[in-house]
């Protein structure tokens, strides 16, 4: 069952600088990480080589950075004429809970580098 919900457009706003914010920190924390990965990983194929080896590659997951996705909502809701705005429960899960497919695919790709660590 899908819902249509009436919203303040501030409140939209609000949590997309809010998740937007969250988003900038998390790739910035993964980039560093990302940066770390692969130096050890060139460290480790530069000694395999020493050895003779061949065949070697990197294996490393890009941060992804979507930072200009939530300026380009952040933007249109500023454009907003209406004080209070209909979303569709997919548009809330998406803009509000954070929930947008393309999102989801940047937090695990960035996510990746909790892990490395």
């Amino acid at each position: 069952m899908s819902r249509i919900i009436n919203v303040k457009t501030k409140e939209i706003i609000k949590a997309l600088k809010k998740n937007q914010e969250l988003h900038i920190e998390d790739y910035k924390k993964a980039k560093e990480l990302y940066k770390e990965e692969g130096l050890k990983q060139i460290a480790r194929i530069g000694e395999q080589l020493k050895e003779g080896k061949t065949n070697l590659k990197l294996s490393l997951i890009e941060p992804v950075n979507k930072e200009e996705w939530y300026a380009d909502k952040i933007k249109m809701f500023e454009m907003e004429v209406n004080d209070v705005v209909e979303l569709e429960q997919h548009e809330f899960e998406s803009l509000i809970l954070d929930k947008d497919q393309q999102i989801l695919m940047a937090k695990m790709s960035n996510m990746s580098y909790s892990s490395v660590r």
